[in-house]
């Protein structure tokens, strides 16, 4: 056989591979493909081999050792040759990836198509038999597949939100790059799982293990032995302390850790304490299974914990710390995370029994022993825990009264309207509630009740002479920091610690505060102030420990957020605010399903929102500032779907209509006397290269037609209508605030980023078209003139080859048609949904432009 001119190695190696698919047995044939010399077999393209086998190409001839005639194969090689290199280098190129599946216990499994997710989307798939779920992430034109549900409490994360960082999680605001898995913010210590992604052709593929796990446990760095001869030390055991613990590991840190804990516990989740009281037969089967990390995490060679060990005080200057069992620690640096502790009773020299608190699980458990069904309780105070409270003690069948100084529930920090809601839900459930009402004295006279018992409390007297009979009772009246092991210099005038932005005490150097004992700045408003949330002590002591170790500072620049649940309705609530002006209410607050903004000087301060999901989009508009203007949302002009539209806008690129019904706002000024909004120009005066002027000029004031619009401004574009001459102006030339031109800004580079990409795709497919059809009628010319011999007769009448030919060049042509047209594809559709918010890009200039009206001309 003659030496094949111009097609190398690697496509006779694919070529070959055609004939085994179709099932041909491997012979010894001999191809001579440029300058190698490949052994084949009898193969289908290449003709007869010494299996003496007839091809699929040149008809059945089983003459043993005829010389193929390549004058007409040497065409037929060459196109089909062509037009497999590109799925060849495909293959090439996702070889590794199929490797490290054959490797490992990983396996590729088909997701979804790639119409079928679009950019800043999060879809669910089920994959290995709809027995378990992943969650695909599209984000600026790549793909991540991660795990579907929060460790947390396996919230659904698909109902969450996607930002260009994170995912955040719809309950409780935790915040997980999609990049890695890892979680950046909120109550989770476990990251969710990441997948490798793999994309062939239009499918897209991930690499999965045969289980698919929620969760995965934290990178950490392992210490072998302590490396080096510093100390920190770690004051508290609550949340904060175990954040700390898990930055001070991820950081790879080889130094001694030492945690002194009054605690018998290691950390633990305190905040299912007050939502569910579960009877245990003791204190330790509790901890086992609200523990945040088990014991195998802190036992590591450079970390030792002291439980039961109180710090009672601190010399900052000789950096030593001194225990209430006499032993002194030397440190390099400390970390205090002490807490709080439950105010004392407002009944002085009571000691009895049955007037409980609820801190730490002993208390639990002492609860849980004296709430049997059909006991009466009373609960001091109308905070968030005295009415978690109450739910959880209406489940065991208690008899629950409520003692208030205010009229309603959460009147301090929520005010009376949402107050009332509380106050309704409670009473609904048949939870007593005394409203302006205080516990004056604790009857233990056991004659007033004829009682046996002296040590326990049998009623409440209150402050207008009535006597409430129980069988014990709650004081849910608040909290006090424990920062008795530091001076005064350190503290406010009400015992918080003071710290800066990255949480180092003030007037020390070597010392850090996180967690509920301090005092820190808020970085929207610079004001320092405390706030007790689960979630932001979790990551106060990630910052802190971070601060500690590394020079590059980091700030908390999280919006606090806080969720209660009563009886089964989930207040989550977003921001700090304190002595709020007014609060705006949005929805039906009597159906238990709105949205409430608290405003202070005139600002979006903090959201609350009840029956919806919105929380964690709100949460992200507050971080960014995409909060409207009061005046905004007292006329109605937007709302938090609009805010959430806005969010969306500039975080993912819009590709058919479905943010058309939403509400953006209007980006421009309007006209006098004008339908819709009018274009403004901006007129600019300089003097000596100097701008002394500028002013904004709406198209009527100039009394031009579109036509001479677009001769003086040649880069602006005029956009056609039925009803109407438009003129599109490049947004950065028009009159709206620097917010909206930085939102529109990040818009434009996604929407011109995937119309790039799309126009590659468009041109490649062009190419492999227009290559097709040379190829096609190349083939039909050789045909027609060869058309009288006898090979040429043989091929035509091979049923078999004539059908693969054309099932060939149709799947071919087919798959590349679809592709022609898929930029300009692209841009009417974004525009069709950019039009209900008067936007447009420009396909010439690639430019995000705002459309102006002008008059018709007539």
């Amino acid at each position: 056989m003659r030496k094949l001119i111009g097609v190398n190695e690697k496509i006779g190696t694919a070529l070959s591979g055609i004939g085994d698919n179709f099932g041909y047995r491997v012979g010894k044939s001999v191809c001579h493909v440029g300058e190698k010399v490949l052994i084949g077999s009898s193969h289908p393209i290449l003709g007869v081999g010494h299996s003496g086998r007839g091809n699929l190409f040149l008809g059945g001839n089983k003459t043993k050792g005829r010389e193929v005639p390549n004058r007409y194969n040497v065409v037929l090689l060459l196109s089909l040759s062509l037009l497999c290199v590109p799925n060849f280098m495909q293959k090439r190129f996702n070889s590794y990836k199929n490797n490290m599946a054959s490797c490992t216990n990983l396996e590729k499994v088909y997701l979804l198509k790639k119409d079928e997710i679009k950019e800043g989307e999060m879809v669910e798939v089920k994959v290995h038999g709809e027995k378990d779920t992943v969650l695909l992430v599209q984000r600026d034109g790549k793909y991540h597949c991660v795990g579907p549900k929060c460790p947390h409490y396996s919230a659904p994360l698909k109902l969450g939100i996607l930002t260009k960082e994170y995912i955040t999680c719809p309950w409780h605001d935790a915040k997980f790059d999609f990049t890695t898995g890892e979680c950046i913010n909120g109550p989770s210590f476990s990251d969710i799982p990441k997948y490798d992604v793999v994309i062939e052709g239009e499918s897209i593929y991930a690499y999965l293990p045969k289980e698919i796990e929620n969760f995965k446990k934290k990178h950490v760095c392992p210490c072998k032995e302590i490396c080096e001869n510093k100390t920190i030390l770690i004051v508290g055991g609550g949340p904060a302390t175990l954040g700390a613990i898990e930055t001070i590991l991820k950081l790879g840190y080889t130094g001694k850790v030492i945690i002194c804990s009054k605690d018998m516990y290691k950390p633990y989740d305190r905040t299912v304490l007050s939502k569910n009281l579960t009877h245990y037969s003791s204190s330790d089967d509790l901890f086992k299974n609200i523990q945040l990390k088990d014991d195998t995490y802190y036992n590591r060679s450079n970390i030792v914990y002291m439980n039961n060990t109180l710090v009672e005080n601190v010399d900052t200057e000789l950096k030593k710390a001194y225990l209430n069992n006499g032993t002194v620690l030397n440190y390099d640096k400390i970390l205090i995370t002490t807490g709080l502790s439950p105010s004392p009773s407002p009944i002085k020299n009571v000691n009895v029994e049955n007037v409980l608190t609820l801190y730490n699980l002993e208390d639990y458990t002492k609860l849980v022993s004296y709430a049997k069904e059909g006991s009466k309780c009373i609960i001091i105070g109308s905070s968030f825990i005295a009415c978690e409270l109450s739910s959880a003690l209406k489940k065991r069948n208690v008899h629950v009264s409520i003692i208030s100084k205010d009229n309603v529930p959460y009147y301090g920090p929520f005010g009376e309207k949402i107050g009332s809601i509380v106050l309704d839900i409670l009473k609904d459930k048949n939870v007593k509630f005394y409203p302006g009402m205080y516990p004056t004295d604790y009857i233990v006279n056991d004659s007033f009740f004829k009682m046996k018992n002296k040590n326990v409390i049998h009623g409440v007297k209150l402050n207008n002479g009535e006597v409430i009979c129980c069988d014990y009772v709650i004081e849910a009246l608040g909290c006090q920091p424990n920062s008795q092991l530091l001076n005064s210099k350190f503290k406010n005038d009400k015992n918080f610690i003071l710290v800066d932005e990255h949480f180092r005490v003030k007037n020390a150097s070597d010392m850090y505060a996180a967690g509920d004992v301090c005092v820190f700045p808020y970085f929207i408003t610079g004001e320092p102030i405390n706030v007790c949330h689960y979630n932001v002590a979790i990551q106060q002591g990630r910052i802190a420990a971070h601060n500690m170790l590394s020079k590059e500072k980091k700030v908390y620049n999280f919006i606090p957020f806080f969720n209660t649940n009563i009886f089964g309705k989930n207040f989550r609530y977003s921001g700090f605010v304190k002595n709020h002006d007014k609060i705006i209410y949005e929805g039906d607050v009597s159906k238990h399903n709105f949205v409430a903004y608290f405003v202070k000087n005139d600002n979006v301060a903090s959201i609350l929102t009840l029956g919806n999901n919105k929380m964690a989009a709100l949460n992200e508009c507050l971080s960014k500032s995409k909060v409207p203007k009061v005046y905004e949302l007292e006329a109605g002009l937007k709302n938090s779907d609009s805010m959430i539209a806005s969010l969306k806008l500039c975080m993912y690129m819009p590709q058919n209509s479905e943010l058309a019904s939403l509400y953006f706002g209007k980006v421009i000024k309007r006209g006098r006397g004008q339908s819709v909004s009018s274009l403004l120009f901006m007129k600019v005066t300089t003097i000596g290269g100097e701008v002394r002027e500028e002013r904004w000029y709406s198209s009527a004031t100039f009394g031009i037609t579109a036509e001479e619009t677009e001769a003086q401004n040649g880069s602006f574009p005029i956009v056609k209508t039925r009803k109407m001459s438009c003129v599109a102006c490049p947004f950065n030339y028009v009159n709206i605030s620097q917010n909206q031109k930085e939102d529109l800004l990040r818009f434009e580079v996604s929407a011109i980023a995937n119309y790039k990409y799309y126009k590659e795709i468009e041109i490649r497919s062009r190419i492999r078209v227009s290559l097709i059809v040379l190829l096609i009628s190349l083939m039909i010319y050789v045909l027609f003139k060869y058309r009288d011999d006898k090979t040429v007769v043989e091929i035509i009448n091979n049923l078999p080859l004539m059908i693969f030919v054309c099932l060939f060049f149709i799947i071919t042509i087919k798959h590349s048609c679809k592709n022609l047209f898929k930029s300009t594809n692209y841009i009417k559709s974004l525009n069709k949904t950019l039009k209900a918010f008067n936007l447009h890009v420009d396909k010439k200039s690639l430019k995000l432009c705002i459309i102006g009206s002008l008059q018709k001309e007539q």
